[in-house]
């Protein structure tokens, strides 16, 4: 296993399918994880474990129901301890006195898939995880991060799906003294498709960067009917987050923006 710190100086100062044992972090039970593996998308509420939990034998932690289909839970450890991969831990950074790591898994296997989980430490050596992505082998598989979104400081991931690379797998977080909140994007998606034009469709897609969400704005892609590249301009949606929510502000369409 491979423990690495990356640790982004910019933000320490001051991609489809989609509580702490201590005196000032109260442990909170209703956290949610959300899970991309098989197909599906599901929120749970799992409790703590150790870092080895995650990150020994991995394959025992898959939420996909054909891995370990018709199998004996003897068959089961037995398949996961022959499962050869790779494990790298993260630092990502550190919201509101949560510090928070990625766990990145590569089976070794060809065609092996490649995982990215994402924990929050709530006490020594104890870890909650928000967010489980099991995705295929040729996945862009890329660090979460921690983005500035006007006055506020939230989690990122974004992944690219292989093929014309306009599928990715995103999630978002907004964190206060009790944890984690999931950010719903569904609002800038239905902002932008009300002003994208009728022989098109706006789409997610993995582009909104840093200085974007320091504007408070996010900028999506518009793609026709039948396209199978991307785009034809952009839909730049304004926004405010309010305790995780989002407020949409305002949208606009622009036929000529490469971004």
């Amino acid at each position: 296993m491979v423990f690495l710190e990356h640790i982004d100086f910019e933000t320490m100062s001051p991609r489809l399918l989609t509580c702490v044992f201590s005196t000032t972090l109260p442990l909170v039970a209703a956290w949610e994880r959300h899970v991309v593996a098989g197909g599906d998308e599901t929120i749970d509420h799992p409790q703590a474990h150790s870092l080895a939990f995650f990150t020994r034998h991995p394959l025992l932690r898959s939420e996909d129901p054909n891995t370990f289909r018709n199998l004996t839970p003897e068959q089961k450890v037995a398949k996961a301890k022959n499962e050869k991969s790779t494990v790298e831990v993260n630092f990502v950074g550190t919201v509101r006195g949560f510090t928070i790591y990625d766990v990145l898994i590569r089976f070794e296997r060809p065609g092996g898939d490649v995982w990215k989980l994402i924990l929050v430490k709530i006490g020594p050596d104890r870890f909650r995880e928000i967010y489980h992505l099991e995705a295929a082998y040729d996945t862009q598989i890329e660090h979460p991060f921690v983005a500035k979104v006007g006055t506020e400081y939230i989690l990122v991931s974004r992944d690219v799906f292989a093929g014309n690379g306009v599928e990715t797998c995103q999630a978002y977080f907004w964190f206060d003294k009790d944890g984690p909140t999931w950010i719903n994007r569904s609002p800038i998606w239905q902002a932008a498709r009300s002003v994208a034009p009728k022989d098109g469709w706006a789409i997610e897609v993995n582009w909104s960067d840093r200085q974007d969400l320091i504007k408070s704005t996010f900028p999506v892609p518009v793609r026709g009917e039948g396209d199978s590249t991307c785009c034809r301009g952009f839909v730049h949606v304004r926004f405010s987050l309010e305790r995780g929510h989002i407020i949409v502000l305002g949208a606009t369409y622009d036929a000529d923006a490469e971004h």
